[in-house]
C-alpha cells in the first residue's frame, strides 16, 4: 500500500503538497470514487484517475552517476553553484548519498524511494569506499578513527594506505561532511575526496558527468 499523494507526486513528477491540492480539489477518482485525504492504495489494483485520464505507474528505474567536483546535491540552485540536476534534467530521480561540492563520484539514482531509503537508512549498515589524496603522510595505526563533536560522533570503520598520497576510506554511516570531521581533527588535508563504491555499486571507469543505468532483477549493468 502506498498513500495517494506520494503516488500521484510520482507517477504525474509534481509535489506532494500539490498532489493534496488535487485531491482537495476533487479531480483525483479512485475506482470511480473521489479521492480522500490521507487515503491509501494499493498500486497494483487500484485505478487512480486525474481528469479522467489514468494515472498510470511509473516504471522503477535505478542508475549509477558520477558527480563532478563543483555540483552540490540539491533540487535548488544556490547562487551561481550548479546543483547535480542541471547535468541530470530528471527532477523526479532520489539521491542516495549525498556528496559535498568539494567531493565527487558515485551517486546513486532512483525513483525507488524504498530503494532509496535501504541504501541511506543507518540500520541497512551499506559499506561506502572512499578515495582520498592527501598532503601528508598518514600513520594509520595512530590515526583517530572515531571523533565526537558538540553532539555528533563520526567514525570511519578503516583507513589502508593505497600508495604515497592516496587512502582507502571505508565508512557504513553517512553524516554530512563525516570523512572531513574525522580527517580535520586529525589535522590532516584531504586534497581530493571521490566514492568508488557503495555496497554492491561500483565507480569502475565511469568519468564525471557520465550517467549509468543499472537493472535490480538480475543485479547485472546494461
Amino acid at each position: 500500500m502506498i498513500r495517494l499523494n506520494k503516488y500521484i507526486a510520482l507517477n504525474l513528477k509534481i509535489s506532494r503538497r500539490a498532489a493534496d491540492e488535487l485531491i482537495e480539489n476533487n479531480l483525483i477518482h479512485v475506482n470511480g470514487s473521489i479521492s480522500k485525504l490521507g487515503q491509501k492504495i494499493d498500486e497494483d489494483k487500484d485505478v487512480v484517475k486525474y481528469l479522467g485520464n489514468n494515472i498510470k505507474q511509473q516504471k522503477k528505474r535505478y542508475y549509477i552517476f558520477y558527480k563532478p567536483v563543483g555540483y552540490i546535491c540539491s533540487h535548488n540552485r544556490q547562487s551561481s553553484t550548479p546543483t547535480i540536476y542541471q547535468i541530470i534534467k530528471d527532477k523526479s530521480l532520489k539521491y542516495a548519498g549525498r556528496l559535498d561540492k568539494e567531493s565527487e563520484g558515485l551517486l546513486l539514482l532512483s525513483n525507488d524511494g524504498d530503494w532509496i531509503n535501504e541504501l541511506t537508512h543507518p540500520k541497512y549498515n551499506i559499506e561506502k569506499i572512499y578515495h582520498l589524496t592527501v598532503e601528508d603522510i598518514i600513520n594509520t595505526n595512530k590515526f583517530q578513527k572515531v571523533v565526537k563533536k558538540e553532539d555528533n560522533i563520526y567514525k570511519i570503520n578503516s583507513i589502508k594506505k593505497l600508495n604515497k598520497e592516496k587512502y582507502e576510506v571505508i565508512l557504513t554511516t553517512g553524516k554530512k561532511r563525516e570523512i572531513r570531521e574525522i580527517f580535520t581533527y586529525n589535522k590532516v588535508i584531504i586534497k581530493t575526496l571521490k566514492r568508488v563504491q557503495m555496497g554492491q555499486y561500483t565507480l569502475g571507469n565511469m568519468n564525471p558527468g557520465e550517467i549509468k543505468e543499472i537493472y535490480l532483477e538480475d543485479n547485472h549493468e546494461k
